[in-house]
């Protein structure tokens, strides 16, 4: 079972993701970039300079590591195929 809920880190909900690991269904983030409104955000490009990785990275590592399938979505063929989000 899959469930796709909206999911990223200033909105994380908590007590769905511990219901669905408790019922075993999948939780699937989907907007986890808030339509790139997080490439804005100060604290992502800290981190993300930090590491050397793109925000987009770091964001999408912040998902998996809570345990949520993550796709991001693009219509720019240059996203798409290198992954600069």
């Amino acid at each position: 079972m899959v469930d796709q809920l909206e999911f990223h880190p200033w909105l994380v909900q908590s007590e769905l993701r511990d219901f669905c690991k408790k019922n075993n269904i999948q939780y699937e983030g989907w907007s986890p970039l808030m339509q790139g409104k997080l490439f804005s955000e100060d604290i992502v490009n800290d981190i993300a300079e930090k590491y050397g990785k793109s925000p987009a990275q770091i964001v999408l590592r912040w998902d998996l590591q809570h345990e949520v399938i993550t796709i991001p979505k693009s219509v720019k063929e240059n996203q798409i195929k290198y992954g600069y989000f």
